[in-house]
């Protein structure tokens, strides 16, 4: 427009009153009637133009009433007519929340941080990526999601590859702030300002319109000092809006996926299925063509579930992917007692709490009963004539009968306790609990009776003992003066010679430790066994079969001792005054034992 456009009174006649900016109006300000009228042009202000021109422009606003009040979309210079795109909707307010669009939220960021922002005008549409060097430098995996199909999707919009975070997609760019002034023409059309007040009012802020959902990454990435890229779109054409994204993912179902390896036997929390960033469940994307009938697709039925293997970044679950309830996580130890804690499911596998491990079992094993002790089991080693503990069995409540019982026996850990490995109810522990009715228990050294060493206990041996034998020597104490009478004793039978001597018969063994042997014999045998150890005399344990069909424990021995010659010797000594005579002769009595 210029001045000839703007007639004299006279020569207006037939000509349209278009209005026109009288000074530069700044972005998201409401206009006023000043701002096209003064009192010093009058209608002069106005341009007037011929009806076809006018009519060729109808974006054009001609009546005054449609512009006051406004708020403006942008900058606009001096001398311009008004039209339709340079308001922002009716009802919008001013300042720079009036220029966030709708569904969108207004986010403040320094120039320097985000380069070549700040070169953006208002309306001008972009995206901000950020790098992640360190995720493009790592070894990449492959993702199950996106082998299968699927697209990896962050706030309903695709993700790009690995090394690169979509932080915001289809922003758009509202104005730039520096103290007191601001532009929506991009960071140049800010007027210059000295060093000084430059360091007043600080660096420069920059407006943007995001979704409301792509504030905390964006956040996060800023204040990780992340490198944040800006790519502008076209402004050619028609301007598009940033559904391109989410229409790629319209229509496809949303599968929950890991966003991190996770260890074989791991009980899955929030923190393996969200996205490390965000937080938000990471998901991908089906057409359904591609969905597997097995796939899991509520978040709900993975949380808390125990993987069965090990499992990559990306992976979508199926039930074969999961522990059942009644699989160990962690190794369990020989003996070691099941807790809520070994178990992938405790409450449905709750029949196993408390149990005992029969063996060693690695994580992943599906427990049942086979691998388990017996109620009436031991669970540690319990030594002969100890009384049972409530600790020492697998399950004390089914077994309480045992409790309190003296073993007759060794246990050794792992085996089953019945009443045959059991003394009699009323028995004492200890030593005299395992010696039977009617026997004394001695203690022998076993270096001193040859054989009992290689005796366990329980055994059933016979003692035998070897003496010298002198039968002359009965003669020498009674003195030169001895008269032999009656049969005859030959020579044979006062010769030096050895007898043996049954000292005890049907022994049993109470107990054996590395050097002495304790042993139940009948209270009349004890002198005989004690004197033949103090002697210094030859003993043998002689074992007793306990073979199936011969007699364990025989009432008496077949072993007799050797008959006394000395037995058959008669004295009588007689003494009349001061005379003495001895007189000795044989008889044909046999000995007793």
């Amino acid at each position: 427009m210029d001045a000839q456009q703007i007639p004299g009174q006279r020569e207006r006649a037939g000509l349209i009153k278009v209005p026109r900016s009288q000074k530069a109006i700044s972005a998201l300000t409401k206009v006023t009637r000043e701002d096209f009228h003064t009192l010093e042009l009058g209608d002069d202000s106005y341009y007037w133009m011929e009806p076809a021109r006018v009519a060729a422009h109808p974006e054009w606003i001609l009546d005054p009433g449609e512009i006051v009040g406004r708020v403006m979309s942008h900058q606009k210079a001096p001398d311009l007519v008004f039209t339709k795109t340079d308001f922002l909707p009716e009802g919008s307010r001013t300042g720079l929340s009036g220029g966030v669009p709708e569904n969108k939220q207004g986010f403040f960021v320094e120039s320097s941080k985000i380069p070549g922002l700040g070169l953006l005008k208002m309306g001008d549409r972009f995206d901000l990526l950020a790098g992640l060097p360190e995720e493009a430098q790592g070894e990449q995996e492959a993702e199950f999601g996106l082998l299968a199909g699927g697209v990896k999707v962050r706030g309903g919009k695709p993700i790009p590859v690995s090394g690169v975070r979509l932080l915001v997609q289809d922003a758009q760019m509202v104005a730039i702030t520096r103290g007191r002034d601001m532009t929506t023409q991009g960071v140049m059309n800010l007027p210059e300002s000295s060093i000084r007040s430059r360091s007043q009012d600080g660096a420069a802020q920059i407006t943007i319109a995001i979704d409301a959902e792509e504030a905390v990454p964006l956040t996060q990435a800023l204040a990780a000092g992340r490198m944040i890229h800006c790519v502008a779109k076209s402004g050619r054409g028609p301007t598009k809006t940033g559904a391109s994204g989410r229409a790629k993912i319209a229509g496809m179902i949303p599968f929950p996926a890991t966003s991190r390896a996770v260890k074989a036997f791991t009980r899955l929390t929030a923190e393996d299925l969200a996205d490390p960033d965000t937080g938000e469940l990471r998901t991908y994307f089906f057409p359904p063509d591609k969905i597997q009938e097995a796939w899991i697709g509520s978040v709900t039925d993975l949380i808390g579930r125990v993987v069965a293997r090990d499992i990559s970044a990306g992976f979508i679950f199926s039930p074969g992917d999961l522990a059942t309830g009644d699989a160990l996580i962690k190794d369990v130890r020989k003996f070691q007692r099941l807790t809520s804690d070994d178990l992938a499911d405790p409450k449905s596998a709750s029949q196993f709490i408390g149990r005992v491990a029969a063996a060693d079992f690695e994580a992943g094993t599906v427990v049942n009963e086979l691998h388990l002790l017996a109620p009436n089991a031991a669970v540690m080693a319990i030594k002969a004539y100890q009384r049972i503990e409530p600790n020492h069995l697998a399950d004390p409540i089914s077994a309480k009968k045992l409790i309190g019982r003296v073993v007759s026996m060794d246990v050794v850990s792992g085996s089953a306790i019945d009443d045959s490995d059991l003394l009699p109810p009323d028995a004492a522990s200890g030593i005299s609990g395992g010696t039977p009715p009617g026997r004394m228990a001695i203690s022998v050294d076993m270096a001193k009776v040859e054989g009992v060493s290689r005796l366990n206990r329980g055994d059933h041996f016979d003692l035998l003992a070897t003496f010298p034998l002198k039968p002359g020597d009965a003669f020498t104490v009674l003195g030169t003066s001895v008269q032999f009478s009656g049969g005859v004793i030959s020579q044979a039978e006062l010769k030096d010679r050895a007898r043996n001597e049954l000292l005890a018969e049907g022994v049993v063994v109470v107990d054996v430790d590395e050097t002495t042997a304790t042993i139940a014999v009948r209270p009349n045998e004890v002198p005989r066994i004690t004197k033949a150890l103090t002697l210094g005399i030859s003993v043998f344990a002689l074992a007793r079969s306990r073979q199936s069909g011969g007699a364990a424990k025989p009432k008496t021995s077949t072993l007799k001792s050797d008959p006394n010659p000395v037995d058959r010797i008669r004295v009588i000594e007689e003494i009349v005054g001061d005379r003495r005579k001895v007189r000795v002769f044989a008889t044909d009595k046999k000995p007793t034992d």
